[in-house]
């Protein structure tokens, strides 16, 4: 299955620093997921560390292991994680939408 979701470069050199700072084990993949997907609520993504459970699915980017829930895949396909930072020395993730 080809992946259905894309890192920038800013993002994967920020996921690999938290990764090297936080000392997360090599058992660790990089979770993305949704959270409130309903009628009244607005798509929340959700990234993370995680360890495999039995209903992901397992993809490789730039040697990051990547864990997506078979049942929140649709939610995400299309998506990409961009890593910001502003002048103001604020910087976080950002899921957009290709």
């Amino acid at each position: 299955m080809e992946v259905p979701i894309k890192i920038s470069p800013e993002a994967l050199q920020a996921i690999q620093a938290i990764r090297e700072k936080k000392q997360i084990g090599q058992e660790y993949a990089l979770r993305i997921g949704i959270k409130g997907r309903n009628c009244s609520k607005a798509t929340q993504f959700l990234l993370g560390f995680d360890k495999p459970h039995p209903t992901d699915l397992q993809f490789m980017i730039e040697n990051i292991p990547i864990l997506v829930d078979k049942r929140q895949l649709m939610y995400v396909i299309g998506v990409e994680i961009v890593y910001i930072a502003n002048e103001k020395g604020e910087k976080g993730f950002s899921f957009q939408i290709v």
